[in-house]
């Protein structure tokens, strides 16, 4: 069996993290011994990942700790979740690391949750995986690698025996509601992501405001909206019918917070590279509203927009920009069963075809042992993502994007002002 070491720098709430975990539960142990590392800290999502893992340990971003641990269990191949590309000492730390891997005849993999570029990294890569198609396109589009053999893409991986698993009943569902301070028959509309105010966006809050001028009786069911966007909700006047539920890393928690959903609505200003909440939610088969965060249009962000990937418009979902349009489809969807029920199915079948954790997993084992294993799936070309991508005109890009500038850089610079 060949020893292979899961790393992700920090094993947090987010879905890079949830993809380290789910690769340790499922990787087959009859080809491999599987260990762990949180490279620079541990976090909610640790205890988890060790519980899947032969041996685990945190490295506190000490490399000899790393190569002590390398050697100690004789690890052949590593597969790291987002290698350190930005912060010029963590760069110089992690070139560091894999010439160590490369001298060593160390095999190294990443899976890279974002398409940033760092040549001397790649150079030292023996593969590099994007978390979608997309991310991938986006990668190739932005900086054009010559050796293009090296990237290819892997999903994140969906647990759906685990979902399936935690399933609760409609009893549940209602006493979920109530302990929320929802009534059985409000239209809930959830929105679920990591604490990160860039990942969200007050047009979610402007959708609601037209629902309640249609007369729409509702709730915006939030999971970890951090407090920057919280506190815009009173100016909205929506004080009454927003909940906002703590970070958590209890899956049947999380799993509940879908269930007791009507519809996801999983907009936001920077898109996503994959997009783990919109699978999830899809699996428990409610229909998700996206909008299109087209990363080829300039605009004040560095976008991403893999969730036009998952979600297939007017299949198993539908992707909208703008905010009467996106009030309007959740109105149809509140009202025609029928069409509830058809994105509802095709979504579900979308990720057990495509997400489906054994699958991935399967796949992923493909690339550990071999360069020359190609993702059984066509690539996404950037005529193929223009069709599918929804026009954006500079207002539709804006439009609420400027006020969450200001106030980030008031939250981050402006706070600061005068101190030495």
């Amino acid at each position: 069996m060949i020893p292979v070491l899961e790393v992700c720098n920090k094993l947090g709430l987010g879905g890079t993290e949830k993809t380290t975990q789910i690769f340790c539960k499922y990787l087959d142990r009859n080809k491999f011994y599987v260990h762990s590392c949180g490279f620079f800290e541990g976090g909610a999502r640790e205890k988890l990942i060790e519980k899947s893992s032969s041996g685990h340990f945190i490295a506190k971003g000490n490399p000899e700790v790393f190569y002590n641990y390398l050697a100690k269990n004789d690890i052949k191949i590593i597969h790291w979740h987002g290698l350190e590309r930005v912060s010029s000492k963590e760069v110089s730390t992690t070139i560091q690391l894999l010439k160590h891997c490369k001298n060593n005849g160390i095999r190294v993999i990443e899976t890279s949750p974002f398409p940033t570029h760092q040549q001397e990294i790649d150079n030292l890569l023996d593969k590099r995986l994007f978390v979608s198609k997309t991310a991938l396109l986006k990668f190739l589009w932005k900086y054009n690698p010559s050796n293009k053999l090296k990237y290819d893409f892997l999903y994140n991986p969906v647990d759906d025996a685990l979902l399936k698993n935690l399933e609760i009943t409609k009893t549940d569902i209602l006493q979920f509601k109530k302990s929320a301070g929802i009534a059985e028959n409000e239209l809930v509309i959830c929105r679920i992501g990591r604490k990160d105010w860039w990942r969200w966006d007050t047009q979610i809050l402007t959708v609601g405001k037209i629902l309640l001028s249609k007369g729409i009786r509702f709730k915006l069911l939030f999971r970890s909206a951090p407090s920057e966007f919280i506190s815009k909700v009173k100016e909205y006047g929506l004080s009454s019918f927003v909940i906002n539920l703590k970070d958590t890393s209890d899956e049947l928690e999380i799993a509940k917070t879908y269930q007791a959903s009507n519809i996801v609505l999983q907009v936001g200003r920077l898109g996503e590279t994959f997009g783990c909440a919109i699978a999830e939610a899809m699996f428990f088969g409610k229909p998700v509203v996206v909008n299109s965060t087209d990363f080829t249009k300039f605009t004040l962000f560095d976008r991403n927009n893999a969730q036009i990937e998952l979600v297939n418009n007017g299949v198993n979902g539908f992707v909208v920009n703008n905010n009467e349009k996106i009030a309007d489809t959740v109105i149809k969807l509140a009202q025609d069963a029928k069409l509830y029920n058809n994105i509802a199915c095709c979504g579900k079948e979308s990720v057990l075809n495509n997400f489906s954790a054994k699958k991935l997993t399967t796949i992923l084992e493909r690339h550990l042992v071999s360069n020359n294993y190609k993702t059984e799936n066509n690539f996404l070309s950037l005529k193929k993502y223009k069709e599918v991508c929804p026009n954006e005109s500079l207002k539709d890009v804006f439009v609420g994007n400027c006020e969450a500038v200001s106030s980030y850089f008031w939250h981050k610079v402006g706070a600061n002002r005068g101190k030495s």
